[in-house]
């Protein structure tokens, strides 16, 4: 069950003067389950503030991610390096990138690799999410939340099919 009315991850520009000077990033962590990602102009752009919001919508309003801090500033502190799990921004080439999309998720249980075309992100940008997000996620102050495990596998998979088979497909 979703509750919108309280949970919120929201990326937007900063205006002038709302980030540190020569810092790429500002988080504000507020309680209640809402944070605010403020991203430079001078290393992103709207579209992909636009992007991360649907992106992570769904993850936070439904509990796939959740909060463990309020706005005791315990966000801001360094990384313990525990890795309790990973979440990530990679950039990659835009041409890796599916058609009209700037950012491509990658989940699975105890990891997240978030995919951005590196024409929205600068390598201070991507440096900087990322030492914070090793904080977030490696340090426990979200917590990856899969109520619904997939079930292990009960025997090893087989071997991928590495020859055509014999008999050619449209005529089996």
């Amino acid at each position: 069950m979703s509750d919108t009315s309280r949970k919120q991850a929201l990326y937007r520009l900063a205006e002038p003067g709302e980030i540190p000077k020569g810092r790429a990033i500002h988080v504000k962590d507020r309680p209640g389950g809402q944070i605010e990602f403020l991203l430079s102009p001078d290393h992103t752009e709207q579209p992909l503030c636009n992007e991360f919001d649907r992106a992570t919508k769904h993850s936070v309003v439904h509990g796939l991610w959740r909060q463990r801090w309020t706005d005791d500033g315990r966000l801001m502190r360094p990384a313990q390096g525990l890795r309790l799990a990973v979440l990530r921004w990679e950039t990659v080439p835009p041409d890796m990138m599916p058609t009209g999309r700037l950012l491509v998720t990658v989940e699975d249980e105890g990891w997240c690799v978030h995919l951005v075309d590196e024409r929205y992100c600068t390598r201070q940008l991507q440096g900087e999410i990322n030492d914070l997000l090793l904080r977030l996620a490696g340090d426990g102050l979200w917590v990856q939340a899969w109520l619904r495990r997939r079930p292990f596998p009960s025997a090893a998979a087989p071997d991928p099919l590495l020859a055509p088979p014999v008999i050619p497909m449209a005529l089996a």
